[in-house]
């Protein structure tokens, strides 16, 4: 996906205006003690990847980029520079993303945060949760939906 972008003779779709990454990379804050050669090729990383994201944001500046995270590890400030909303996590249970998105809110600001109302039962967690509830808890983050609007008994 990165060569792709990154290619100056390749082209994102005209009509593309959104794209999500998902990261398989932990981004997090590394502690100052112990062994530095250790905790160095983590850092080398983010640096690499932060170079690839300016090419892109750079080559492509109407389109919005959005990361995606694995409850928060790969939630960093040096990313929203590039991707200025993140998806939270992958759990979409209103319940479990009350505490999810409190957290986030904690250090990263709520706009930055994507936020959805899913199906219920949740496909995770199995829970029943009413539609206002779960659309009271996507609102506390950049709004959105992730239903199959054909199939109206899982929605309410």
């Amino acid at each position: 996906m990165f060569i792709f972008l990154v290619n100056p003779k390749k082209t994102l779709c005209p009509d593309t205006d959104n794209l999500k990454f998902t990261l398989d990379f932990m981004a997090q804050e590394y502690p100052s003690y112990g062994n530095t050669d250790l905790r160095m090729p983590a850092y080398q990383i983010l640096l690499g990847l932060y170079r690839i994201f300016e090419s892109i944001t750079n080559k492509f500046p109407n389109v919005l980029f959005e990361g995606c995270s694995g409850g928060g590890g790969r939630f960093d400030p040096g990313i929203l520079y590039y991707m200025p909303q993140i998806w939270t996590s992958d759990n979409t249970d209103a319940v479990e993303r009350l505490k999810i998105q409190y957290g986030t809110s904690l250090v990263y600001p709520i706009i930055s945060m994507t936020a959805h109302v899913s199906v219920s039962p949740n496909h995770q967690l199995h829970r029943i949760t009413p539609f206002e509830t779960r659309g009271a808890v996507a609102m506390s983050g950049n709004f959105g939906y992730e239903l199959d609007l054909t199939t109206s008994d899982t929605i309410w």
